[in-house]
């Protein structure tokens, strides 16, 4: 069922590397939204600035915040107000769908290195106490 719902995930997620960053939505049949994806692009005044900005999104009460992006390997992620009792999975996949990494955590700082992996475009799902946020990671 995953592997269903995944994939038109990774379909509305190949675009364009330079435009514009996009907020999508997705809903059920009775009209309640389930999914807020984010879709990160490379900004040309980003990339001359040198600058890290993190990029945010809040799931419930829990802010996170995905820097930099795009990457030359270390992928940086806060998740604000995280307590033992919450279940947070980090999922990586290339855009074939063929997972890269899986983390699962109960701390605020993750890092995960991706130097080893191919540079171009990967789909993130961070999952917290069921709900998904999914983010496109540019790896140069």
């Amino acid at each position: 069922m995953k592997k269903y719902l995944l994939l038109p995930i990774l379909f509305c997620c190949i675009g364009n590397l330079y435009g514009q960053n996009k907020i999508r939505y997705s809903y059920d049949n009775a009209g309640n939204r389930t999914k807020r994806e984010i879709v990160l692009t490379r900004n040309e005044a980003m990339e001359d600035a040198g600058s890290v900005e993190p990029f945010s999104d809040m799931i419930s009460e829990h802010e996170i915040q995905i820097y930099p992006n795009p990457t030359e390997g270390d992928l940086n992620i806060n998740i604000s107000n995280v307590s033992y009792d919450n279940q947070i999975s980090i999922t990586l996949y290339d855009m074939n769908g063929k997972l890269i990494r899986k983390e699962n955590t109960a701390t605020e700082r993750v890092n995960i290195n991706i130097s080893d992996a191919p540079n171009g475009i990967y789909i993130m799902q961070i999952m917290i106490d069921e709900k998904v946020t999914t983010w496109k990671i540019v790896k140069k």
